[in-house]
């Protein structure tokens, strides 16, 4: 649970997504620029899961299983 004191976490009621923010790119995020980094989903668990399986083997499995799932 660490891993999230690294991540701002935001929701958008306009597109009704939950993102995690790098806390260093989060004034870049704000000024509506592209940041690397950044991961959003319609759910906050799913985020969550996300941020804390982030570099760990198997991530980008987990990647592609969500972006079938939960239209992030």
């Amino acid at each position: 649970m660490e891993k999230l004191y690294d991540y701002l976490i935001h929701y958008n009621p306009y597109t009704k997504l939950w993102s995690a923010v790098p806390r260093d790119s989060y004034p870049a995020y704000w000024s509506n620029r592209k940041v690397e980094g950044v991961f959003s989903a319609t759910k906050i668990n799913d985020l969550i899961e996300m941020v804390l399986k982030e570099k760990e083997p198997g991530y980008d499995d987990l990647l592609k299983y969500r972006r079938g799932r939960s239209k992030y």
